[in-house]
C-alpha cells in the first residue's frame, strides 16, 4: 500500500484492528433473517448498532399513502407495517461535503434449502468466504460502510461534512425504502451505493459510475381450451406464449446490438431481458387457454423507462400480426411491480475521481470502471434525491439469488478501507 498521511493510515490501522469485529457484524446481519418483507428484526438491530455507535438514529415504517403518487415509487405492496427503515446520522463540524452510504435489507428467499451446503442463516465461514443469504447482496456491502464510519469515529478522526447511513427496505422489489429516505428529506452531496460488484472469480470489486435500470412485465396470451384428446381443436396459449418469448429473446439480441456504452463492453449480454416465470393451465387434460410470462428487462445509462415500455408493446404487437390467431386475440403487456431507473455518472466527477483514488490506495492498482446491468437504488437518489452515485462493494454478483451464496473476507475489510478513505477525503477532516 502507498504512504499514506498520518490521519488516514491511522484510520486503516484501526480497520485491520476491527477486523474481527467487522466480521462479526455481518455474521449477525446475516443470522437474522430479512427476505424481502420480513426487515423488522434485522433493521431493530441496525438502529441498535447506530445507537451504539452514537449517531443520531432515525427509524420509522414507510407510509404507503404518502409514497403511492410519487413519480418514483413502485412496489406491488400496499402497506409497509412491520417494515421499518433505519438512517444514522454523524453530524459534521461544518464545512464539508455530505455524504449518502445507502444499502439494502432485505433479501431474496433462499429458496430449496436442500441445495445449500451451508444453511443459508449460518453464516458458516469455511476459509476466506462467509456463506448465507445476503451475505455479498448486499449485508457485506452494509457491514462495510457502517464499520468504515465506525472506525473513523473511534479513531477520533472527526469529519466536516454529515455522514448519513441509510439501512432501508424492499430494494428487491422495487426500491421504495430509498424512495422513502429521499421523501423524508435525506439528500446529500454524493451518495456511494455498496451493492456488490466483484463479477469474476477472485476478482476485486469494479467502481460503477453508471448503474444500469429494470423493470418487470408480464405478457397475458389467450388461448382457446379444448380436451386432450382433441388438442387439435384447441388452440394452446402455451405454444403461443413460447413463440412470444422467442420473439422477447430476438428484442435481447437487438437492444444489446445497438448499445455501444463504453462502460459495459465487458458483459455478455448488457441489457438482460429475463423471462421468469411462465403460468399456465389448470388440468394435464385440457388445452391450456391462458398464460402469463413474466419477464425482467434491463435498461441502458441514457434511456428512459417510458421509452423501452413503448419499445417492449410495439415488438410484442408487431410480432402478433404475423400469428393469425394472435391478430384476432392480442396479447397484452401489462408493466408491475419493480422499476429501477437507470443513472450515470460522469468519469470526471469529483466524487468518482475520489472513489477512484481510495481504491488505488487499498488495492494498489487503479479500478476496472465499468457500470452495473442490473438494477439499484441509484437512479431514485440522482433522479428524486438530486445526489449522484457510484456503486462500490465487496460482494460477488456470480454468487446472489442462488444456494451457496458467500462473501470473501478478505474484500470485505478492503473494501471497509476504500469506503473509510473515500469518505475522509469526501467530506473532509479536522487534522
Amino acid at each position: 500500500m502507498t504512504e499514506l498521511p498520518d490521519v488516514k493510515q491511522k484510520i486503516l490501522v484501526k480497520i485491520n484492528e476491527e477486523k474481527e469485529n467487522i466480521i462479526d457484524l455481518l455474521r449477525n446481519m446475516v443470522q437474522i433473517p430479512s427476505v424481502v418483507g420480513d426487515e423488522k428484526a434485522v433493521q431493530e438491530f441496525m438502529a441498535k448498532k447506530f445507537e451504539e455507535m452514537g449517531l443520531t438514529v432515525d427509524k420509522w415504517v414507510p407510509d404507503y399513502d404518502e409514497l403511492k403518487t410519487h413519480p418514483g415509487f413502485a412496489s406491488p405492496n400496499t402497506t409497509f407495517e412491520n417494515r421499518p427503515n433505519v438512517v444514522g446520522v454523524l453530524k459534521g463540524t461544518g464545512g464539508g461535503r455530505s455524504l449518502i452510504l445507502n444499502g439494502h435489507m432485505d433479501v431474496v428467499s433462499p429458496y430449496d434449502e436442500s441445495l445449500w451446503e451451508q444453511a443459508p442463516w449460518s453464516a458458516a465461514i469455511v476459509g476466506n468466504r462467509m456463506y448465507g443469504r445476503g451475505s455479498s447482496d448486499m449485508k457485506g456491502g452494509v457491514a462495510a460502510m457502517t464499520m468504515a464510519v465506525d472506525c473513523i469515529k473511534k479513531a477520533g478522526v472527526q469529519l466536516k461534512g454529515d455522514v448519513i447511513i441509510e439501512s432501508v427496505i424492499e430494494e428487491e422489489a422495487g426500491g421504495v425504502g430509498t424512495l422513502a429516505c429521499v421523501v423524508r428529506g435525506y439528500k446529500a452531496d454524493a451518495a456511494l451505493i455498496t451493492e456488490p460488484t466483484v463479477v469474476e472469480e477472485g476478482g476485486v470489486p469494479m467502481v460503477c459510475p453508471a448503474q444500469g435500470g429494470s423493470m418487470w412485465f408480464k405478457v397475458h396470451v389467450q388461448g382457446k381450451s379444448a380436451h386432450a384428446g382433441l388438442r387439435y381443436e384447441g388452440i394452446s396459449a402455451v405454444e403461443k406464449a413460447f413463440k412470444i418469448c422467442n420473439a422477447l429473446w430476438d428484442l435481447e439480441k437487438f437492444r444489446n446490438a445497438k448499445l455501444k456504452h463504453p462502460l459495459y463492453q465487458r458483459y455478455e449480454i448488457p441489457l438482460p431481458l429475463n423471462i421468469g416465470i411462465l403460468n399456465s393451465g389448470v388440468w394435464p387434460s385440457s388445452v391450456p387457454e391462458e398464460a402469463t410470462i413474466q419477464c425482467r428487462i434491463g435498461v441502458a445509462p441514457g434511456e428512459s423507462i417510458e421509452s423501452v415500455r413503448t419499445q417492449v408493446k410495439d415488438y410484442v404487437q408487431k410480432f402478433a400480426e404475423l400469428d393469425s390467431w394472435l391478430v384476432d386475440h392480442p396479447p397484452k403487456v401489462e408493466f408491475f411491480g419493480g422499476t429501477w431507473i437507470p443513472t450515470e455518472l460522469p468519469l470526471d466527477h469529483p466524487f468518482v475521481k475520489i472513489v477512484i483514488n481510495s481504491y488505488s490506495k487499498v488495492f494498489n492498482q487503479e479500478p476496472e470502471l465499468a457500470g452495473t446491468p442490473w438494477g439499484a437504488d441509484g437512479g431514485l437518489l440522482v433522479h428524486h434525491g438530486d445526489t449522484p452515485v457510484v456503486i462500490f462493494g465487496p460482494g460477488d454478483m456470480r454468487v446472489i439469488h442462488f444456494p451457496n451464496e458467500y462473501i470473501e473476507l478478505d474484500k470485505l475489510i478492503a473494501a471497509t478501507k476504500v469506503i473509510a478513505l473515500a469518505i475522509l477525503d469526501w467530506c473532509g477532516y479536522i487534522t
